[in-house]
């Protein structure tokens, strides 16, 4: 697993080696008592926590980044033995079987809360896109934080005015 930093103090990317897991669903129980109780799935707390490693071996001792985040997070999924050709090896290519996007950010945004950013909440930009590796190439998640610049005022006035809107009221 590859951890590495940006020359720039408002960004940070890593690669994590290994294949990508999604956010799985809350398991729920119920107590002796008769209360309800939910926990992670094994497969999805272990991987988090390792990324959550390597998020903080990245960071190395910054503090987590402030303000609105862009976040782009790229996940290799391995490339199936079926797909092995010995001349011409497959490239890279989209993944569009599950497990979700949706559910690969949520693993990774849960990791990255409290060390690349206080609360994943302030990522207001993510882009997320699902990829099979090429062959012979292992399988990783890339993710790549960045401070987005602050948000301009449309004409400088601070609002957005509709024409459509401006038409009727004349």
């Amino acid at each position: 697993m590859v951890a590495s930093t940006t020359s720039d103090p408002f960004s940070v990317e890593v690669t994590i080696q290994g294949e990508p897991v999604a956010q799985g669903r809350a398991r729920g129980y119920r107590t002796r008592r008769g209360q309800l109780g939910f926990y992670d799935p094994a497969k999805s707390r272990a991987w988090k926590e390792t990324a959550s490693l390597f998020f903080r071996s990245a960071m190395g001792s910054r503090t987590p980044l402030e303000g609105p985040l862009f976040c782009l997070i790229r996940a290799f999924f391995p490339c199936p033995l079926a797909d092995h050709r010995k001349h011409h090896p497959k490239p890279e290519r989209p993944h569009w079987g599950r497990p979700d996007a949706e559910n690969v950010a949520k693993a990774v945004l849960d990791a990255g809360t409290g060390v690349l950013w206080l609360d994943d909440a302030q990522v207001a930009s993510l882009h997320v896109e699902k990829a099979i590796a090429a062959q012979g190439a292992e399988p990783r998640v890339e993710v790549l934080v960045a401070r987005l610049p602050a948000l301009k005022t449309v004409a400088g006035v601070g609002e957005v005015k509709c024409p459509a809107v401006q038409e009727e009221s004349v």
